[in-house]
């Protein structure tokens, strides 16, 4: 009988109720190179075992412990592994694709390059890890705790980051295109030259952010979302719904906002030196003591939006909507309205 045979064999007794895996099992079927898949493990201490490389795919891992464990390269595909402790943990390169994670302990781990395609991780907490050139496209990660990770050029495209937490995170060159963001937070984090286009992010808090160069074109949905204090030089918003969204003491200088959706957005005290509203839609929004140095607001619509003692020097105001609006004290040297 072959060593894998003995595995099925036990793994028939197991689900009997006649025995059950052990760790000292396990270390014996990794040190002779077999397989650990479509087995029970649920709740096992694997804590610092070395399973590099181990193919626990349609395993059942829930509940199990492998702090510290050095699964890098290891394949999960297709296992179940609610509430799994992987806390520290190498998971380097492994392949993690469709299993669940929900409730998972992931603080502190290392999960470069590994796979979580359509994984759901779902109130896991990830905080510290890192997922530097990780996979997380269409994975499920509502409500999951992100805080301080080093995620850079990760891969999210396409995942529920809904309720999530990112906090603080170095996110450069993350993709988040077409993510679903509603009420998730970046406070503090760095987004620079990522991208965030095609998502929907209502509610979403950027407060204090990096936003440098970020990419948020594409229809994106960033309605009533706070970006207060939040820097984002050369960042781009085309078509952009950013209907009553707070930019208020941003540095947004060199933003391109064109045909972007900004109705009753509040952009008080906020630095937008050479920024561009082409066509942007911008009634009733609040341009309170806004420093709009040769900015742009060409064919954009100021209708009753207040501009009131910002600086408009130089600003471009051709074919502008501006019916209603107040200028009250506003800087409007060098512009065709500086005669109003």
């Amino acid at each position: 009988m072959t060593e894998r045979d003995n595995i099925k064999k036990e793994h028939t007794n197991e689900q009997n109720g006649h025995n059950k895996f052990t760790r000292e099992r396990i270390v014996q079927i990794v040190n002779q190179g077999g397989s650990i898949s479509g087995v029970n493990l649920s709740g096992l201490d694997l804590e610092g075992l070395n399973l590099r490389g181990i193919d626990f795919s349609g395993s059942v891992l829930s509940d199990a412990v492998l702090r510290n464990a050095d699964l890098s390269e290891a394949i999960l595909v297709n296992s179940e592994c609610k509430n799994v402790d992987l806390s520290g943990a190498n998971l380097t390169g492994a392949a993690f694709a469709e299993v669940n994670l929900t409730g998972a302990q992931l603080v502190n781990a290392c999960l470069n390059e590994a796979d979580f395609t359509s994984a759901d991780l779902s109130n896991s907490n990830m905080s510290g890890a890192s997922l530097r050139d990780a996979i997380f496209e269409n994975a499920k990660m509502t409500g999951v705790v992100l805080r301080n990770v080093d995620a850079f050029e990760a891969n999210f495209s396409e995942a529920d980051l809904s309720n999530a937490d990112l906090s603080n995170s170095d996110l450069t060159g993350v993709d988040f295109s077409q993510c679903i963001l509603n009420e998730t937070s970046f406070h503090s984090a760095k987004l620079r030259e990522a991208s965030v286009e095609g998502a929907s992010g209502v509610n979403a808090n950027f407060e204090e952010a990096d936003l440098t160069e970020l990419r948020a074109s594409e229809g994106c949905n960033f309605s009533h979302g706070r970006f207060v204090k939040a820097v984002g030089t050369e960042s781009i918003w085309h078509n952009a719904n950013l209907a009553g969204a707070d930019f208020s003491y941003s540095q947004m200088e060199d933003a391109d906002f064109a045909k972007a959706n900004l109705e009753k957005a509040n952009l008080s005290a906020s630095n937008m030196k050479f920024a561009r509203f082409r066509k942007a839609n911008l009634k009733q929004a609040k341009l309170i003591l806004m420093n709009f140095f040769k900015g742009s607001f060409e064919k954009a619509d100021l209708t009753e939006a207040d501009l009131s003692g910002s600086n408009m020097y130089s600003a471009e105001f051709l074919d502008t909507v501006i019916e209603g609006t107040i200028m009250e004290k506003t800087n409007l040297k060098m512009t065709k309205l500086q005669k109003r």
